[in-house]
């Protein structure tokens, strides 16, 4: 059993338990950790019952991939799926982040 995390809408995220390439059930939300908890409630299993967590890595939301991605290796960490940093997932943003510089502040 896989998970997928879906979170290149911010408040829009997609959880899905798949059984190789067919889904078994999907959850969306906006809290990528509550929707796998809700996710192997009903469906009875456990953590352990899962062999990996991915994320639909496509370029999204900034701050939803962050999100996403820091799921999905916090998961996989837990299910001994991490042994080095070369089995992190980054996201993938699509271009370079859009940060607005600092403005500084009126003096009075």
């Amino acid at each position: 059993m896989i998970i997928t995390i879906d979170s290149r809408i911010r408040d829009s995220v997609i959880v899905e338990l798949k059984d190789s390439e067919k889904t078994i059930l999907k959850k969306v939300g906006s809290d990528p950790v509550d929707l796998v908890k809700a996710l192997l409630t009903e469906s009875k299993l456990k953590l352990s019952n899962i062999e990996k967590v991915e994320l639909v890595n496509l370029p999204g939301s900034f701050t939803g991939l962050k999100i996403g991605a820091s799921a999905v290796n916090t998961l996989n960490l837990v299910l001994g799926n991490i042994k080095s940093s070369n089995d992190l997932v980054f996201p993938n943003y699509g271009s370079e982040p859009n940060i607005t510089p600092l403005q500084k502040l009126p003096s009075s």
